[in-house]
């Protein structure tokens, strides 16, 4: 009998252990190394009154008051020294070939061709996301820089690109920042984001900058939709669990646990009732052809209402909050809202979207917690996550 208790024991002691281990790996960050070129030029108004952002930190790099790091090894672990720096900075021999018109013959020559801020015309980042699903909640590192160079060969034909060195953010930060030049490396960064006319660097932001740092709301589409989607232990709870999320969504708005807001007015302006959610999911009826049962061939119209499509919920539009802190280079992203999106079709042939209604992120969380029991491999922190690295379409600011 104690051995049987001593088995009970050890078997609780497992199980407590693997539901801890489970909580933490929910509270863990997922993690991730990223590195997105962004294109900026060394040509404009501030650096013609003598002044380009570019140009100060390849002076303060060549003249060892900012520490620059290799760009062959791994990042960060090899500093430049002397040697290194002259051999970056110090004209390069090259060869070009001329022609002579006079006389229709060719003849090399040789030439001194050095690294300056003009040829700069890309930076790339190094990035460390971080996104916690049990929040989701993103952060974003600017880990360091790296300037892009064009590489030109001797008859000026482009043959590629090429890292220069890497800086530190934080090392570099004062730089980037430096109001004098228009537009500053951290809008470039900043803008690069989003869908945005980059044309109007210079024009004032939307939203105030305060303290260095920036913020706006923006609307990007998630697709939930996953062929290999499996659900699990439906049998414990068989209407949830093989509940689509839109139709659980619908039941607890019409039960009034969570509250539903109009699309078209200002955000989470109005409240949408219950009629007004049943309208949205309830489809108009319809007619059809169908032969009386007499036999006598004779057709009759009938008419039917179909069952609403709750598969057809399967994108959700997502309200998120940025913030950008130019002088560290570190990006939050909070989740507001999320709103279905109904794919419209009529006689079988697609024909768009409908957004139906803003839920409240902090209302449907837990919510989705517990849908995502029975769908262990199609979480919405899952396409969340790899929605910001799978995308080509960036998100909007919203209106």
């Amino acid at each position: 009998m104690r051995y049987f208790f001593g088995y009970i024991i050890i078997a609780l002691i497992f199980a407590c252990h693997t539901v801890v281990a489970q909580t933490d790996n929910c509270n863990m960050p997922w993690k991730k190394l990223v590195s997105r070129d962004v294109r900026y030029s060394s040509y404009s108004i501030a650096a013609i009154k003598g002044f380009s952002t570019t140009e100060k930190i390849l002076d303060e790099v060549r003249t060892e008051r900012l520490k620059a790091y290799a760009n062959f090894a791994q990042y960060f672990t090899r500093v430049l020294n002397k040697d290194d720096l002259n051999y970056i900075f110090s004209p390069s021999r090259d060869t070009i070939l001329i022609s002579n018109p006079k006389n229709d013959s060719e003849y090399t020559k040789i030439i001194n061709r050095t690294l300056i801020s003009d040829s700069i015309y890309q930076y790339r980042t190094l990035e460390n996301w971080e996104f916690y699903p049990s929040t989701y909640k993103t952060s974003i590192y600017i880990k360091g820089i790296a300037p892009v160079e064009n590489v030109i060969s001797p008859w000026g034909e482009f043959r590629g690109k090429r890292t220069v060195f890497w800086l530190y953010y934080n090392d570099v930060s004062n730089i980037l920042n430096d109001n004098r030049c228009i537009p500053k490396l951290t809008d470039v960064f900043w803008q690069d984001n989003f869908q945005a006319d980059t044309s109007k660097w210079h024009q004032p932001a939307a939203r105030a900058e305060l303290n260095g740092i920036r913020t706006i709301s923006v609307i990007r589409t998630v697709d939930m939709r996953q062929t290999d989607d499996t659900i699990r232990h439906h049998l414990v709870d068989q209407n949830f669990g093989d509940s689509a999320l839109g139709q659980i969504f619908v039941a607890a708005i019409l039960e009034g646990k969570i509250a539903a807001w109009e699309v078209y007015s200002n955000l989470f302006s109005k409240k949408l009732t219950n009629p007004e959610i049943l309208k949205m999911v309830t489809n108009k009826p319809d007619t059809m052809f169908e032969n009386e049962s007499n036999g006598n061939g004779t057709e009759i119209i009938k008419c039917f209402t179909r069952d609403f499509n709750y598969s057809a919920m399967s994108t959700y539009k997502i309200l998120e909050e940025w913030s950008f802190d130019t002088r560290t280079g570190k990006t939050e992203i909070q989740i507001e809202a999320m709103a279905p999106v109904l794919n419209v079709y009529v006689d079988g042939i697609f024909r768009g979207f409908n957004t139906m209604f803003w839920l409240k992120m902090d209302e449907v969380k837990d919510i989705i917690a517990r849908y995502e029991q029975y769908h262990p491999d199609n979480t919405f922190a899952m396409h969340i996550w790899n929605d910001y690295f799978l995308s080509d379409v960036k998100p909007e600011a919203a209106k």
